[in-house]
């Protein structure tokens, strides 16, 4: 165990990225329903960066981008966490967020947008951090994270 936090009653989303080292806690702010994301070291607890309406939902490899969602659009965005700039969304596009698969090696994270319980029914979006998004075969079946 490197850290634990006692979140009391407020409703939280903890991830990390994949060599552990940092991680995206998002909160609940007071009695609203807008969620706010505080991205720190792993170890130290030291706050690298904090991103209003957003819950995170998981890193690409290269920990420099951050999938989540919106809380006032309920849009799914890859966001650069340090400078908070979105690079992509699923505006226009349909169902909500299905999970994510970060590639190790690089920026490009898959995104889904639409699954019902894991279900084939869904898109699969690869993002990468210029913005640029290929939409994957139908009825692909990549293991994302949810």
């Amino acid at each position: 165990i490197i850290r634990t936090v006692d979140y009391g009653r407020a409703q939280a989303w903890v991830t990390a990225t994949a060599d552990g080292s940092i991680i995206a806690e998002s909160e609940m702010a007071g009695v609203t329903t807008v969620w706010g994301t505080t991205i720190s070291r792993a170890d130290t607890g030291v706050k690298l960066g904090t991103l209003r309406d957003f819950i995170a939902r998981g890193f690409a490899g290269n920990n420099s981008l951050l999938v989540g969602q919106t809380t006032h659009t309920t849009l799914t965005v890859l966001v650069d966490w340090r400078s908070a700039k979105q690079i992509w969304s699923s505006a226009g596009l349909p169902g909500g967020y299905g999970g994510v698969r970060a590639d190790p090696t690089s920026d490009r994270v898959a995104i889904g947008l639409g699954f019902v319980g894991g279900s084939d029914q869904a898109d699969v979006y690869i993002v990468s951090a210029d913005g640029s998004a290929v939409l994957m075969p139908a009825h692909s079946w990549p293991a994302l994270s949810y």
